[in-house]
């Protein structure tokens, strides 16, 4: 195995337990030497970078790679490394596909989340993510009172549109247009909750340049995930770890297997293989 200098960890499945919020104390322990062994450390996550869990911060975190891939941040600096924006045109036209849905709809732009008036009146009775629950009801965040305004300046920083509390029926309305386009990068929830980004934009190509802003080789770097946005996060790694609680596609794509979140997969893993 070569030697690691890059460790990335989706967050709600994988490092985080099932509050979405805490890290163990045993992992605590692993990332500390990690961090003292100058392993450099990245968040990897579907979240926008405003919802980040004080727990990145608080852990020493280099990095964050959010909304799936689609942007990359130095937490040291606070400066962008790289971003992967969805066009205008492209965002128009996914709005398109997804208006009639009646999805609720949420835009992340430059680290924040966006929503248009009538969106944000209805998220307090739809929205279920604590994360986004908490920010929200802190007032935070950027309402629009027409989202076509948004277009008209042409979409500037969309990293992700994230639909949330969708019908049944959302695959064959919007979803199965939208990859038949080739243009769209689509991850699911249950099936009722969608993740859409540029399709240039996933955790797989972030992870490589992330690799090539730290001049390392993908080979030198050991990532941890459980969900299908996590796949090619798993698959460009040196070394792709996949949860027990991950899905079956998961765990068929990664080169190993941990225990589940909730069992400090992320810290046994590391100390049986990396630590020791």
């Amino acid at each position: 195995m070569q030697e690691i200098k890059l460790f990335l960890t989706d967050l709600d499945g994988t490092l985080l337990q099932d509050d979405h919020a805490t890290v163990s104390d045993r992992t605590r322990r692993a990332l500390s030497a990690l961090k003292r062994q100058g392993v450099c450390l990245c968040a990897c996550t579907g979240r926008v970078r405003c919802v980040l869990p004080p727990a990145v911060e608080e852990l020493g975190f280099d990095y964050a790679i959010t909304s799936n891939g689609a942007a990359c941040d130095d937490l040291r600096t606070g400066k962008r490394v790289f971003a992967a924006y969805m066009p205008a045109e492209r965002a128009r036209a996914a709005w398109e596909y997804l208006a009639p849905t009646g999805c609720l709809t949420e835009w992340y732009v430059q680290g924040d989340i966006l929503m248009d008036s009538a969106n944000h009146a209805e998220w307090p009775g739809r929205l279920k993510a604590p994360w986004h629950r908490k920010y929200l009801g802190a007032g935070n965040g950027i309402v629009v009172d027409n989202i076509h305004d948004f277009f008209r300046r042409g979409a500037p920083g969309l990293e992700k549109i994230s639909i949330f509390d969708c019908p049944a029926d959302i695959g064959s309305r919007a979803i199965e247009p939208m990859l038949a386009t080739g243009k769209y990068e689509i991850s699911t929830s249950l099936g009722i909750n969608f993740e859409i980004t540029d399709i240039s934009a996933n955790k797989g190509n972030a992870l490589e340049k992330l690799c090539a802003h730290l001049r390392i080789s993908p080979e030198q770097a050991i990532a941890f995930g459980d969900g299908s946005n996590d796949v090619t996060l798993l698959t460009a790694a040196g070394i792709g770890v996949a949860m027990d609680n991950a899905t079956l596609l998961v765990k068929r794509r990664a080169a190993a297997v941990t225990d589940a979140n909730m069992q400090d997969g992320v810290a046994r893993y590391l100390e049986t293989h990396v630590l020791a």
